[in-house]
């Protein structure tokens, strides 16, 4: 998962477990330019160095679980692409919402944000 997805989910209020691994981003700058550099790391060793932001970083099966489950999940390969479709009753709203991505985790991701936003 890249930092701006992981951004967007924390930004939507995916939860945020910092025990698990994590993005996050440290600030590096010189004389001639200013950088931010992307890590992953386990949450336990983030008191090793001083860090700017702090991301999670959700497995597959997280995000899947997190879609809920009064809703039906389906992920399938799709012409070399990840498709993850979700339908049913939520809150007495009908969905139907379908995502294709590159990854499996980056497919559910979206999906989850289309399905929380």
């Amino acid at each position: 998962m890249n930092y701006k997805l992981a951004k967007k989910l924390k930004d939507a209020g995916f939860p945020q477990d910092k025990t698990k691994w994590i993005l996050y981003t440290i600030s590096v700058v010189s004389a001639k330019a200013s950088n931010e550099d992307y890590y992953a790391l386990r949450g336990d060793d983030l008191g090793l160095m001083e860090v700017d932001e702090i991301l999670a970083c959700p497995t597959l099966s997280e995000l899947i679980e997190t879609c809920g489950d009064e809703l039906y999940f389906r992920l399938d390969s799709y012409m070399g692409d990840w498709r993850a479709r979700i339908s049913g009753n939520k809150n007495g709203k009908d969905i139907h919402i379908e995502c294709l991505e590159k990854t499996k985790k980056e497919v559910v991701a979206k999906l989850w944000l289309r399905l929380n936003k």
